[in-house]
């Protein structure tokens, strides 16, 4: 789908031809299950690429952060043999809630909506169990580590880390 991939391990130089082949072929493979009608199929449409779990958590934190490269330049994708695709783990947070470089993050209310309309992202939530899964996701988070009390707990010990460099 006109993505850029950038090997992490094995680092490209050492990446056996089938391995490389194999990979390339099977994110070919999503995209076109992704791309065709019955894409909500559950043998042959995206679910039985992806690990829908992860995919829901990365993008509830990058929309969280106002993470604006979390869903397209910035991911981190690996694959276990005989696994799926897993969305993780976190990274690249540089460009996030308020950063002095990149003002998309800048306005703290609201969700992005280019978070919702890149490619992938935008096929995705055409699938109506793909958004109750979100959304059943984002309600469970609301109630523990994303409640109020969960985030200022987070916030206040982050306080406490960040207090050590001055």
């Amino acid at each position: 789908g006109g993505q850029f991939f950038q090997w992490v391990y094995p680092k490209e130089e050492n990446l056996v031809s089938a391995h490389r082949n194999y990979l390339v072929n099977y994110l070919n493979r999503f995209r076109s299950a992704l791309d065709s009608s019955d894409f909500r199929d559950p043998d042959d449409g995206y679910l039985s690429f992806i690990d829908r779990a992860s995919w829901i958590d990365s993008h509830i934190v990058h929309q969280l952060a106002k993470e604006p490269d979390g869903f397209a330049a910035s991911s981190y994708l690996f694959k276990d043999r005989q696994g799926k695709i897993v969305l993780g783990p976190l990274w690249d947070f540089d460009r996030t809630m308020g950063s002095d470089f990149d003002l998309r993050s800048a306005d703290p209310v609201g969700w992005h909506q280019h978070m919702f309309s890149h490619p992938w992202w935008n096929r995705l939530f055409q699938d109506p169990d793909f958004w109750v899964a979100w959304r059943d996701r984002w309600y469970e988070l609301r109630q523990g580590p994303l409640s109020f009390a969960g985030m200022s707990a987070l916030i206040d010990e982050m306080a406490v880390e960040l207090g050590e460099a001055y």
